[in-house]
């Protein structure tokens, strides 16, 4: 079966004001350093319509059953401004360098916590204006959950919680699994897109249970919890680091964007007597192993554990970053071969 693309229709169902929304859109982007080789208004629009992508995978005939579209939204908008203000130079120079915004932040996901706190004072705080009030007429609670979800995925792009969001999603999925198989005699298989008859993370997510037997509300419990980590800590860290999944003009350009960034970051360091952060020093860092490693080590397993949640990205994502791979370690082989 095909699957098409869907529209998430906000319009008709929550209070928006579109005029609003490209206000706060060309405020934002103004905001970005646009000098940035790699952290620029482009990768905040690169990695928008990825997350937008990877929404997309998950099907409407489950999306509306495990998320409302408030919490859509403002995951779509975090992404906007998920690098708002990004200086070119990563958290651990700021440390190193004890930079203003690393004294402000205590050293804690330093970049991150100024990208979410920019975009949020100008969606609720001291720099709200008329003119780009997207929560106009929102309730405090919803706003409450706006917060949430845009603190909580941009946050959860701070490459140094790469390894423990991946091992708790993880650990997430193979419990939802295990309650699931107590109560499989109450759930049909799935056999929709990429469900190969089995009882897919979707299906079991969009399943009505009944929460007064025990072991179906225990299930219940731990897959809102596994829904809501999977959309908030995992979809927009995903998105953000995706660039292998492309085509490969397209994952060239960024990695030749990257490693100009993290060059002129290592230069800055040389300067300053500082230590060079990893892949920043350019007399030794070589691109293809760059890629290699990140691509091996970093993005496919990601990419692998995120297709346990949306089978259609093992056919669509997967075989994508294995050809991106390949394509790196031909370019290493024929480089060692040509010296």
């Amino acid at each position: 079966v095909e699957a098409k693309a869907y529209h998430y229709n906000f319009n008709e169902h929550m209070m928006i004001n579109p005029r609003a929304i490209c206000n706060f859109l060309r405020e934002i982007e103004s905001r970005y350093k646009r000098e940035n080789p790699y952290h620029n208004n482009i990768h905040a629009a690169d990695v928008t319509q990825n997350l937008h992508y990877l929404i997309q995978l998950i099907g409407e005939q489950y999306l509306w059953k495990i998320y409302d579209r408030k919490t859509i939204f403002c995951l779509l908008l975090a992404a906007t401004f998920h690098d708002v203000g990004h200086p070119g130079t990563n958290n651990q120079f700021q440390q190193n360098a004890m930079t203003q915004v690393a004294i402000q932040y205590n050293d804690l996901s330093v970049l991150e916590n100024m990208h979410s706190a920019v975009g949020q004072t100008l969606l609720l705080g001291d720099e709200k204006r008329d003119e780009w009030d997207i929560f106009e007429g929102w309730t405090y609670d919803e706003k409450a959950h706006a917060r949430k979800v845009m603190t909580g995925s941009i946050l959860a792009t701070d490459m140094s919680k790469h390894f423990e969001i991946v091992a708790e999603l993880k650990s997430l999925i193979d419990e939802v699994q295990v309650l699931a198989e107590a109560v499989s005699k109450e759930v049909k298989p799935d056999t929709s897109i990429g469900g190969q008859g089995r009882q897919t993370n979707l299906f079991i997510l969009s399943q009505t249970l009944d929460v007064t037997d025990a072991s179906q509300s225990k299930l219940d419990q731990k897959r809102k919890e596994l829904a809501d980590f999977f959309l908030i800590r995992y979809l927009l860290h995903a998105a953000d680091i995706s660039n292998s999944i492309k085509g490969e003009e397209t994952f060239k350009y960024w990695a030749d964007c990257v490693l100009t960034e993290f060059f002129a970051q290592g230069d800055k360091e040389k300067d300053l007597g500082l230590p060079i952060s990893d892949l920043c020093d350019r007399d030794t860092v070589v691109k293809a192993d760059s890629q290699i490693g990140f691509v091996n080590y970093i993005v496919l397993p990601m990419f692998e554990l995120l297709a346990q949640m949306i089978p259609r990205a093992k056919e669509e994502i997967v075989p994508s970053l294995e050809r991106t791979l390949e394509y790196w370690k031909e370019t290493k082989l024929t480089s060692s071969t040509t010296r």
